[in-house]
Protein backbone atom coordinates (compact mmCIF):
# COMPACT_ATOMS: atom_id res chain seq x y z
CA UNK A 1 0.00 0.00 0.00
CA UNK A 2 1.38 3.60 -0.61
CA UNK A 3 1.75 5.26 2.11
CA UNK A 4 2.37 9.16 1.08
CA UNK A 5 3.28 10.34 4.88
CA UNK A 6 5.81 7.53 4.69
CA UNK A 7 7.55 8.58 1.52
CA UNK A 8 7.70 12.14 2.65
CA UNK A 9 9.37 11.36 5.67
CA UNK A 10 12.33 9.15 3.97
CA UNK A 11 12.75 11.93 1.32
CA UNK A 12 13.11 14.57 4.11
CA UNK A 13 15.35 12.65 5.45
CA UNK A 14 17.59 12.35 2.32
CA UNK A 15 17.54 15.27 2.05
CA UNK A 16 19.08 16.28 5.46
CA UNK A 17 21.85 12.91 4.84
CA UNK A 18 22.28 14.72 1.35
CA UNK A 19 22.89 18.39 2.95
CA UNK A 20 24.98 17.00 5.71
CA UNK A 21 27.19 15.43 3.22
CA UNK A 22 28.08 18.31 1.61
CA UNK A 23 28.39 20.31 4.55
CA UNK A 24 30.87 18.56 6.34
CA UNK A 25 33.85 19.19 3.74
CA UNK A 26 32.86 23.15 4.69
CA UNK A 27 32.87 22.49 8.06
CA UNK A 28 36.14 20.84 8.20
CA UNK A 29 37.61 24.06 6.38
CA UNK A 30 35.96 26.42 9.13
CA UNK A 31 37.23 24.57 11.98
CA UNK A 32 40.83 24.02 10.26
CA UNK A 33 40.90 27.86 9.35
CA UNK A 34 39.43 29.03 13.09
CA UNK A 35 42.44 26.92 14.55
CA UNK A 36 44.77 28.29 12.59
CA UNK A 37 43.80 31.63 13.07
CA UNK A 38 43.94 31.07 16.75
CA UNK A 39 47.10 29.46 16.68
CA UNK A 40 48.46 32.47 14.70
CA UNK A 41 47.34 34.69 17.53
CA UNK A 42 48.50 32.72 20.53
CA UNK A 43 52.33 32.48 19.22
CA UNK A 44 52.25 36.11 18.23
CA UNK A 45 51.46 37.03 21.83
CA UNK A 46 53.74 36.66 24.27
CA UNK A 47 52.50 34.61 27.28
CA UNK A 48 53.42 36.33 30.90
CA UNK A 49 52.94 34.92 34.02
CA UNK A 50 51.42 36.75 37.75
CA UNK A 51 55.49 36.23 39.29
CA UNK A 52 56.59 38.59 35.86
CA UNK A 53 54.29 40.99 36.97
CA UNK A 54 54.72 40.89 40.72
CA UNK A 55 58.40 41.03 39.79
CA UNK A 56 58.49 44.33 37.80
CA UNK A 57 55.87 45.90 40.14
CA UNK A 58 58.72 45.13 42.86
CA UNK A 59 61.29 46.87 40.41
CA UNK A 60 59.59 49.78 39.58
CA UNK A 61 58.09 50.69 42.78
CA UNK A 62 59.08 54.28 43.82
CA UNK A 63 57.79 53.82 46.94
CA UNK A 64 59.45 50.45 47.87
CA UNK A 65 62.97 52.67 46.51
CA UNK A 66 62.13 54.89 49.34
CA UNK A 67 61.54 52.67 51.87
CA UNK A 68 64.80 50.89 51.16
CA UNK A 69 66.42 54.51 50.85
CA UNK A 70 65.04 55.16 54.30
CA UNK A 71 66.92 52.08 55.68
CA UNK A 72 70.35 52.86 54.14
CA UNK A 73 69.68 56.21 55.54
CA UNK A 74 68.77 54.98 58.54
CA UNK A 75 71.79 53.22 59.46
CA UNK A 76 74.03 56.13 59.11
CA UNK A 77 72.76 57.31 62.40
CA UNK A 78 74.41 55.21 64.14
CA UNK A 79 77.85 56.76 63.04
CA UNK A 80 76.15 59.65 63.92
CA UNK A 81 76.04 58.70 67.39
CA UNK A 82 79.56 57.64 67.59
CA UNK A 83 80.64 60.88 65.97
CA UNK A 84 78.61 62.80 68.34
CA UNK A 85 80.77 61.19 71.34
CA UNK A 86 84.11 62.07 69.79
CA UNK A 87 86.33 65.12 70.45
CA UNK A 88 84.92 67.88 68.26
CA UNK A 89 87.73 70.34 66.84
CA UNK A 90 87.15 74.13 65.78
CA UNK A 91 89.42 76.93 64.90
CA UNK A 92 87.91 80.28 65.77
CA UNK A 93 88.98 83.55 65.00
CA UNK A 94 88.83 87.28 65.78
CA UNK A 95 89.95 90.96 65.22
CA UNK A 96 88.35 93.50 66.54
CA UNK A 97 89.57 97.02 67.15
CA UNK A 98 88.00 100.36 68.88
CA UNK A 99 89.42 103.18 67.66
CA UNK A 100 89.20 106.28 70.04
CA UNK A 101 89.31 109.78 67.62
CA UNK A 102 89.66 112.77 69.61
CA UNK A 103 89.15 111.22 72.76
CA UNK A 104 85.85 110.04 71.88
CA UNK A 105 85.77 106.03 71.36
CA UNK A 106 84.79 102.97 73.90
CA UNK A 107 86.55 102.93 77.31
CA UNK A 108 90.39 101.27 76.39
CA UNK A 109 90.12 99.82 80.40
CA UNK A 110 87.11 97.69 78.70
CA UNK A 111 88.02 96.82 75.06
CA UNK A 112 91.96 97.35 75.21
CA UNK A 113 91.65 98.98 72.32
CA UNK A 114 91.01 96.21 70.21
CA UNK A 115 92.17 92.04 70.29
CA UNK A 116 93.49 89.40 68.11
CA UNK A 117 92.39 85.95 69.10
CA UNK A 118 93.11 82.95 67.24
CA UNK A 119 92.61 79.25 68.71
CA UNK A 120 92.57 75.54 68.22
CA UNK A 121 89.51 74.36 70.21
CA UNK A 122 88.55 71.22 71.61
CA UNK A 123 85.67 69.89 73.21
CA UNK A 124 84.38 66.56 74.48
CA UNK A 125 81.43 65.52 76.83
CA UNK A 126 81.86 62.71 79.01
CA UNK A 127 80.11 59.79 80.78
CA UNK A 128 77.63 59.48 77.42
CA UNK A 129 77.63 55.47 77.67
CA UNK A 130 74.06 55.84 78.32
CA UNK A 131 72.92 58.53 75.50
CA UNK A 132 74.99 55.92 73.32
CA UNK A 133 72.84 52.95 74.26
CA UNK A 134 69.38 54.81 73.77
CA UNK A 135 70.41 56.26 70.77
CA UNK A 136 71.58 53.07 69.13
CA UNK A 137 68.03 51.36 70.64
CA UNK A 138 65.97 53.92 68.63
CA UNK A 139 68.49 53.75 65.60
CA UNK A 140 67.49 49.71 66.10
CA UNK A 141 63.46 50.58 66.81
CA UNK A 142 63.13 53.11 63.36
CA UNK A 143 65.39 50.32 61.54
CA UNK A 144 62.49 47.13 62.37
CA UNK A 145 59.98 49.82 61.67
CA UNK A 146 61.30 51.09 58.40
CA UNK A 147 61.94 47.20 57.23
CA UNK A 148 58.32 46.40 58.91
CA UNK A 149 56.98 49.07 57.10
CA UNK A 150 58.64 47.67 53.66
CA UNK A 151 57.94 43.93 53.98
CA UNK A 152 53.41 45.74 54.20
CA UNK A 153 54.39 47.46 51.35
CA UNK A 154 55.43 44.93 49.47
CA UNK A 155 52.73 42.37 50.19
CA UNK A 156 49.96 45.39 49.59
CA UNK A 157 51.66 45.61 46.13
CA UNK A 158 51.67 42.34 45.98
CA UNK A 159 48.15 41.55 46.39
CA UNK A 160 47.01 44.82 44.63
CA UNK A 161 49.00 43.13 41.73
CA UNK A 162 47.17 40.02 41.88
CA UNK A 163 43.93 41.14 42.07
CA UNK A 164 44.24 43.33 38.77
CA UNK A 165 46.27 40.00 37.43
CA UNK A 166 43.15 37.84 38.42
CA UNK A 167 40.84 40.50 37.02
CA UNK A 168 42.59 40.39 33.55
CA UNK A 169 42.89 36.71 33.35
CA UNK A 170 39.16 35.99 34.02
CA UNK A 171 38.32 38.91 31.04
CA UNK A 172 41.18 36.96 28.88
CA UNK A 173 39.18 32.96 30.14
CA UNK A 174 35.93 34.36 28.79
CA UNK A 175 37.24 35.70 26.05
CA UNK A 176 38.54 32.66 25.00
CA UNK A 177 35.18 30.87 25.40
CA UNK A 178 32.55 33.52 24.09
CA UNK A 179 35.08 32.67 20.74
CA UNK A 180 34.63 28.99 21.71
CA UNK A 181 30.77 29.56 21.46
CA UNK A 182 30.68 32.14 18.67
CA UNK A 183 32.61 29.47 16.14
CA UNK A 184 30.05 26.65 17.72
CA UNK A 185 27.06 29.31 15.93
CA UNK A 186 29.02 30.11 13.06
CA UNK A 187 29.06 26.26 12.55
CA UNK A 188 25.56 26.11 12.89
CA UNK A 189 24.64 28.74 10.73
CA UNK A 190 25.79 27.45 7.34
CA UNK A 191 23.74 24.22 7.87
CA UNK A 192 20.61 26.37 9.56
CA UNK A 193 20.43 28.13 6.29
CA UNK A 194 20.41 25.57 4.34
CA UNK A 195 17.19 23.68 6.44
CA UNK A 196 15.68 26.98 6.09
CA UNK A 197 15.90 26.83 2.45
CA UNK A 198 14.69 23.32 2.23
CA UNK A 199 11.52 24.34 4.68
CA UNK A 200 12.88 22.45 8.33
CA UNK A 201 12.70 26.52 10.05
CA UNK A 202 11.37 29.47 9.51
CA UNK A 203 12.63 32.66 8.03
CA UNK A 204 12.17 34.07 11.55
CA UNK A 205 13.18 30.94 13.44
CA UNK A 206 16.38 31.69 11.04
CA UNK A 207 16.71 35.27 12.45
CA UNK A 208 15.92 34.92 16.13
CA UNK A 209 19.23 32.70 15.43
CA UNK A 210 21.21 35.41 14.08
CA UNK A 211 20.09 37.69 16.53
CA UNK A 212 21.70 35.61 19.29
CA UNK A 213 24.69 35.38 17.20
CA UNK A 214 25.17 38.70 16.97
CA UNK A 215 24.38 39.34 21.47
CA UNK A 216 27.33 36.89 21.35
CA UNK A 217 29.64 38.64 18.91
CA UNK A 218 28.87 42.10 21.05
CA UNK A 219 29.82 40.36 24.34
CA UNK A 220 32.51 39.34 22.56
CA UNK A 221 33.40 42.92 21.23
CA UNK A 222 33.20 44.23 24.97
CA UNK A 223 34.72 41.16 26.82
CA UNK A 224 38.00 42.12 23.94
CA UNK A 225 37.58 45.68 25.65
CA UNK A 226 37.19 45.19 28.77
CA UNK A 227 40.53 43.02 28.82
CA UNK A 228 42.30 45.81 27.03
CA UNK A 229 41.60 47.96 29.69
CA UNK A 230 42.23 45.45 32.41
CA UNK A 231 45.71 44.70 31.09
CA UNK A 232 46.41 48.56 30.43
CA UNK A 233 45.61 49.07 34.52
CA UNK A 234 47.77 45.94 35.15
CA UNK A 235 51.13 47.37 33.36
CA UNK A 236 50.72 50.73 34.77
CA UNK A 237 50.22 49.54 38.53
CA UNK A 238 53.66 47.68 37.71
CA UNK A 239 55.49 50.47 35.95
CA UNK A 240 55.64 48.67 31.98
CA UNK A 241 55.07 50.93 29.32
CA UNK A 242 55.28 48.12 26.78
CA UNK A 243 52.38 47.57 24.26
CA UNK A 244 53.19 43.99 23.43
CA UNK A 245 50.47 41.58 22.81
CA UNK A 246 50.16 39.34 25.92
CA UNK A 247 48.31 35.96 26.77
CA UNK A 248 48.25 35.77 30.47
CA UNK A 249 49.63 32.41 31.96
CA UNK A 250 46.70 30.49 34.14
CA UNK A 251 47.84 31.80 37.58
CA UNK A 252 48.53 29.24 40.76
CA UNK A 253 48.44 30.72 43.73
CA UNK A 254 48.61 28.63 47.34
CA UNK A 255 46.85 28.95 50.33
CA UNK A 256 49.33 29.79 52.68
CA UNK A 257 47.95 27.56 56.24
CA UNK A 258 50.37 28.81 58.47
CA UNK A 259 49.96 32.60 60.25
CA UNK A 260 52.90 34.10 61.40
CA UNK A 261 51.37 35.23 64.43
CA UNK A 262 52.52 38.26 66.70
CA UNK A 263 56.22 38.02 64.61
CA UNK A 264 53.73 39.33 61.93
CA UNK A 265 53.65 42.63 60.17
CA UNK A 266 50.47 43.73 61.63
CA UNK A 267 51.32 42.63 64.78
CA UNK A 268 55.17 43.37 64.67
CA UNK A 269 54.25 47.62 63.94
CA UNK A 270 52.18 47.46 67.51
CA UNK A 271 55.37 46.19 69.41
CA UNK A 272 58.08 48.45 67.67
CA UNK A 273 55.74 51.66 68.45
CA UNK A 274 55.64 50.43 72.04
CA UNK A 275 59.30 49.97 72.65
CA UNK A 276 59.44 53.87 70.32
CA UNK A 277 57.55 55.02 73.35
CA UNK A 278 59.66 53.52 76.17
CA UNK A 279 62.71 54.96 74.25
CA UNK A 280 61.12 58.28 74.38
CA UNK A 281 60.37 58.31 78.10
CA UNK A 282 64.29 57.09 77.95
CA UNK A 283 65.13 60.26 76.05
CA UNK A 284 63.12 62.55 78.49
CA UNK A 285 64.96 61.11 81.27
CA UNK A 286 68.68 62.14 79.75
CA UNK A 287 67.39 65.42 79.43
CA UNK A 288 67.51 65.32 83.19
CA UNK A 289 70.78 63.63 83.95
CA UNK A 290 73.60 65.85 84.60
CA UNK A 291 76.17 65.83 81.56
CA UNK A 292 79.84 66.53 82.29
CA UNK A 293 82.35 67.42 79.63
CA UNK A 294 86.25 68.85 78.86
CA UNK A 295 87.33 71.27 76.96
CA UNK A 296 90.73 72.68 75.80
CA UNK A 297 92.28 75.36 73.31
CA UNK A 298 95.60 76.60 71.94
CA UNK A 299 96.09 79.68 69.96
CA UNK A 300 96.56 83.65 70.20
CA UNK A 301 94.92 85.68 72.27
CA UNK A 302 96.13 89.31 71.96
CA UNK A 303 96.15 93.16 72.09
CA UNK A 304 98.91 94.64 71.74
CA UNK A 305 100.11 93.92 67.93
CA UNK A 306 103.48 94.55 68.47
CA UNK A 307 103.69 92.01 71.34
CA UNK A 308 101.71 89.63 69.24
CA UNK A 309 104.93 87.01 69.53
CA UNK A 310 104.30 86.92 73.50
CA UNK A 311 100.90 85.52 73.46
CA UNK A 312 100.88 81.74 72.25
CA UNK A 313 98.98 80.27 75.43
CA UNK A 314 96.70 77.29 75.88
CA UNK A 315 93.43 76.96 78.24
CA UNK A 316 91.89 73.34 79.79
CA UNK A 317 89.15 72.83 81.13
CA UNK A 318 85.87 70.95 82.66
CA UNK A 319 82.06 72.01 82.17
CA UNK A 320 78.99 70.67 84.55
CA UNK A 321 75.36 71.21 83.87
CA UNK A 322 72.51 69.81 85.95
CA UNK A 323 68.86 71.20 85.43
CA UNK A 324 66.99 72.35 88.56
CA UNK A 325 63.65 73.57 87.51
CA UNK A 326 61.94 74.39 83.96
CA UNK A 327 58.60 74.54 84.98
CA UNK A 328 57.83 70.70 85.23
CA UNK A 329 58.16 70.02 81.34
CA UNK A 330 59.49 66.41 82.65
CA UNK A 331 56.07 65.58 83.95
CA UNK A 332 54.44 66.99 80.69
CA UNK A 333 56.20 65.47 78.70
CA UNK A 334 55.40 62.22 80.42
CA UNK A 335 51.60 62.63 80.20
CA UNK A 336 51.93 63.20 76.81
CA UNK A 337 53.78 59.96 76.05
CA UNK A 338 51.19 58.16 78.48
CA UNK A 339 48.39 59.18 76.17
CA UNK A 340 49.94 58.12 72.88
CA UNK A 341 50.87 54.63 74.94
CA UNK A 342 46.84 54.47 75.31
CA UNK A 343 46.18 55.21 72.01
CA UNK A 344 48.41 52.66 70.82
CA UNK A 345 46.90 49.81 73.61
CA UNK A 346 42.63 51.04 71.49
CA UNK A 347 44.45 50.64 67.76
CA UNK A 348 46.11 46.92 68.63
CA UNK A 349 42.78 46.02 70.58
CA UNK A 350 40.63 47.19 67.74
CA UNK A 351 42.91 45.26 64.88
CA UNK A 352 43.41 42.15 67.01
CA UNK A 353 38.88 41.84 66.49
CA UNK A 354 39.02 43.45 62.85
CA UNK A 355 41.86 40.76 61.99
CA UNK A 356 40.51 37.27 63.48
CA UNK A 357 37.22 38.46 62.26
CA UNK A 358 38.53 39.46 58.51
CA UNK A 359 40.07 35.93 59.04
CA UNK A 360 37.12 34.02 59.77
CA UNK A 361 34.82 35.43 57.07
CA UNK A 362 37.16 34.96 54.24
CA UNK A 363 37.68 31.57 55.38
CA UNK A 364 34.07 31.17 55.10
CA UNK A 365 33.75 32.39 52.26
CA UNK A 366 36.60 30.33 50.87
CA UNK A 367 34.65 27.33 52.32
CA UNK A 368 31.54 28.27 50.42
CA UNK A 369 33.24 29.04 47.16
CA UNK A 370 34.77 25.84 46.74
CA UNK A 371 31.48 23.84 47.79
CA UNK A 372 30.11 25.17 44.75
CA UNK A 373 32.46 23.79 42.27
CA UNK A 374 31.28 20.18 42.16
CA UNK A 375 27.87 21.46 42.06
CA UNK A 376 28.56 23.76 38.82
CA UNK A 377 30.46 21.19 37.47
CA UNK A 378 27.93 18.64 37.42
CA UNK A 379 25.07 21.23 36.37
CA UNK A 380 27.74 21.74 33.27
CA UNK A 381 28.08 18.59 32.39
CA UNK A 382 24.00 17.80 32.30
CA UNK A 383 23.47 21.55 30.33
CA UNK A 384 26.44 20.12 27.89
CA UNK A 385 24.83 16.85 27.36
CA UNK A 386 21.22 18.23 26.61
CA UNK A 387 23.35 20.70 24.52
CA UNK A 388 24.90 18.10 22.23
CA UNK A 389 21.09 16.41 22.07
CA UNK A 390 19.56 19.83 21.08
CA UNK A 391 22.11 20.15 18.53
CA UNK A 392 21.20 16.88 16.81
CA UNK A 393 17.92 17.66 16.69
CA UNK A 394 18.64 20.97 15.32
CA UNK A 395 20.10 19.71 12.74
CA UNK A 396 17.66 17.31 11.53
CA UNK A 397 15.08 20.19 11.97
CA UNK A 398 13.16 18.12 14.70
CA UNK A 399 13.47 20.65 17.44
CA UNK A 400 12.08 24.53 18.06
CA UNK A 401 14.76 26.73 17.56
CA UNK A 402 14.01 28.45 20.49
CA UNK A 403 14.49 25.31 22.61
CA UNK A 404 17.72 25.00 21.23
CA UNK A 405 19.09 29.05 22.03
CA UNK A 406 17.55 28.72 25.63
CA UNK A 407 19.57 25.74 26.01
CA UNK A 408 22.92 27.62 24.74
CA UNK A 409 22.37 30.79 26.88
CA UNK A 410 22.02 27.88 29.87
CA UNK A 411 25.08 26.31 29.30
CA UNK A 412 26.98 29.87 28.72
CA UNK A 413 25.61 30.88 32.09
CA UNK A 414 26.81 28.10 33.68
CA UNK A 415 29.97 27.72 32.31
CA UNK A 416 30.89 31.47 33.16
CA UNK A 417 29.22 31.16 36.86
CA UNK A 418 31.93 28.20 37.36
CA UNK A 419 34.59 30.32 35.62
CA UNK A 420 33.39 33.23 38.38
CA UNK A 421 33.63 30.94 41.12
CA UNK A 422 37.37 29.51 40.17
CA UNK A 423 38.88 32.85 39.67
CA UNK A 424 36.64 34.09 43.17
CA UNK A 425 38.30 31.45 44.83
CA UNK A 426 41.88 32.77 43.84
CA UNK A 427 40.96 35.96 44.72
CA UNK A 428 40.09 34.95 48.27
CA UNK A 429 42.97 32.91 48.69
CA UNK A 430 45.14 36.12 47.49
CA UNK A 431 43.21 38.20 50.31
CA UNK A 432 43.97 34.96 53.04
CA UNK A 433 47.37 35.10 52.10
CA UNK A 434 48.10 38.73 52.34
CA UNK A 435 46.24 38.52 56.24
CA UNK A 436 48.19 35.60 56.89
CA UNK A 437 51.55 37.15 56.24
Amino acid sequence: MYNGKDNTFHRANGQIHYLWNQLIPVMRLFLLSLGFLILQFFCQAQERTLGYYLEKGAANSPYLQDLNNQLASNSIDSLLILAQQLPAISLNGNLYYAPVINQWGYSEAITNGGNFITTLNVAQPLFTGKIRKTGFERVGILNEAIATSLKLAESELQKLITEQYLAAYALQSDIGFYTEAYGYMQEQDSLLRQLVEHGFYSQTEYLSFQVEKQYLDLDLAALQAQFRKALGTLNISCGITDKTEVTLAPPDIQLRNLSSGNSSPFFLRFTLDSLMIDNDRQQIDLQYRPTFGWLADAGIVNNVPKEIYKNFGIGLGLNFTLPIYDGQQKQLNYRKVDFREESRKGYEAFFRNQFDEQLWQLSEELRSSRDMIPKLNKQLELAAMLIRQNRLLLNSGSLPMTDYLISLRNYLTIRNNLRQNEVKIQQIINEINYWKQ
